[in-house]
């Protein structure tokens, strides 16, 4: 029984270490399998042409002025107020009466909303449309005196409710006024004297607001930093700024300056004191939908009040008022001042009346004028195969799907031929492995060949069976 046991023990010694050693030392790995492996060769290089273009938010169409109404219902007018609805309606009134008038079609039709508005008949006063679809009208000339009244419809002018008699600015007319971004209304410049008076220096640089739709106003400031004019043309820009340019001044002269601010009127910082044009007032100015400014026609006005030139010139600006382009210097309908401009939603621009001093007019015309902002869209062009590497920085004219020149940069793109490598392909591959049942296996440790430990367990376990079988004998 003593050798039975002493057998099994030497069994037990040399197979347990060796099971030990092999634990520690060469750990069981789940081994990741291998991706195959695709190396590149570069045969060359293609070059796509990427648009350097502005986005712009709506285009403005391309074409020239077309004569929509050669005689439109509504009389010759001059000085009067028009506007856009958000409707896309045109609602038009006054000029030296009193009636409205509305076009459902950008100006070829038109139907009288009313005759005889219960506001006196005036010129050379403004209006605006807010944003809930309601017009308020401001101030005015009878044509004997000036007004600051201030009237609200909720009909396109069928109706109407004085909402004051008397505001806080006082009586005048050429000045201007916008809605701001929150409905609030700004009322902006003016004067209180016939312009073909003797003395046509009573112009004022002053800023009101109302926040109740023309009830109740606040000075925003007495004292602008622009000089006191009439006629200034004023517009909303995109970001909520306001721009201010042109008008009569003091000494008579049309100015041609130009003025923005940021504070919704309170102060002024000069953008150009020259924009290029000639200086003018009467003119009339839309801010398009793509961000763009137009200026157009007016009259330039030189002392001794003697000399005057009608214009019937289009102005562009697309960098806020800073460098203009004249788009043309005569453009298809007559020169004339005291017209009414409007930026359509389509992004062409509507211009009605007017007058040449000697008549008042009643048409209507339509103009797409070039557009100078592209859409950021992908370049329609062929790609050329290269056999070298371009350069990057080279520039390219290519045209885009309206045939608008633009410049495009050429970008790189490798061009290569693979080879697949499967797992069981020769050569030295890094197979990443998974340890586990190892206390002190390094990461992605590879397996390693133990033959001397392995003949050791063989012997250990052929003694331990030759062990047993004895022992159950």
């Amino acid at each position: 029984m003593r050798e039975k046991f002493l057998l099994l023990f030497v069994c037990l010694v040399l197979v347990l270490p060796v099971a030990a050693i092999n634990y520690q030392y060469n750990p069981i790995s789940v081994i990741t399998p291998v991706p195959t492996v695709t190396p590149t060769t570069t045969l060359g290089y293609r070059s796509y042409p990427i648009a350097l273009a502005t986005p712009t938010p709506t285009p403005t169409p391309t074409g020239p002025w077309t004569e929509i109404n050669a005689n439109a219902p509504w009389s010759p007018r001059a000085f009067f107020s028009s506007l856009v609805m958000s409707d896309g309606s045109i609602v038009i009134m006054g000029g030296g009466s009193n009636d409205v008038w509305r076009s459902t079609d950008a100006g070829a039709t038109w139907s009288e909303i009313t005759e005889n508005a219960p506001w006196s008949a005036r010129n050379r006063f403004d209006s605006v449309a807010l944003p809930d679809g309601s017009i308020v009208l401001m101030g005015g000339w009878t044509g004997s005196n000036f007004l600051n009244d201030v009237w609200w419809s909720q009909d396109y002018g069928a109706s109407w409710t004085q909402m004051t008699a008397n505001a806080e600015w006082s009586p005048r007319g050429d000045f201007s006024s916008l809605v701001m971004p929150d409905g609030s209304i700004l009322l902006i410049g003016g004067t209180n004297i016939n312009v073909l008076s003797s003395n046509p220096d009573t112009n004022y640089n002053d800023v009101w607001r109302s926040v109740d739709n023309g009830i109740r106003w606040i000075q925003v400031t007495s004292n602008a930093e622009w000089s006191p004019r009439s006629y200034p043309s004023v517009g909303l820009m995109p970001d909520g700024s306001i721009l201010l340019m042109g008008g009569l001044g003091n000494s008579g002269i049309g100015l041609n300056d130009v003025w923005s601010s940021t504070d919704e009127g309170a102060t002024w910082k000069l953008v150009t004191p020259d924009a290029g044009w000639p200086g003018r007032y009467g003119q009339s100015m839309v801010v398009m939908p793509d961000g763009s400014i137009v200026i157009i026609g007016g009259l330039s006005y030189i002392p001794p009040y003697n000399s005057t030139v009608l214009l019937n010139d289009v102005w562009r600006s697309t960098d806020g008022g800073k460098t203009w382009t004249e788009i043309t210097a005569n453009a298809a309908w007559s020169p004339r001042y005291g017209q009414s401009s409007l930026a359509m939603p389509d992004g062409s621009i509507v211009l009605m009346g007017g007058s040449n001093i000697a008549n008042h007019f009643n048409d209507v015309w339509r103009g797409e004028l070039p557009n100078p902002l592209f859409s950021e869209v992908p370049v329609a062009a062929q790609i050329p195969l290269a056999t070298s590497t371009p350069n990057p920085a080279t520039t390219t004219p290519m045209m885009n799907s309206t045939v608008v020149p633009v410049t495009t940069t050429m970008v790189s793109d490798i061009i290569t031929a693979s080879e697949t490598i499967s797992p069981s392909t020769s050569g030295s591959l890094s197979v990443p492995v998974t340890q586990r049942n190892s206390t002190n296996a390094t990461a992605n440790q590879v397996p390693t060949n133990t033959p001397g430990f392995g003949i050791i367990s063989g012997v250990g376990a052929i003694a331990a069976i030759l062990a047993i079988r004895k022992w159950t004998r």
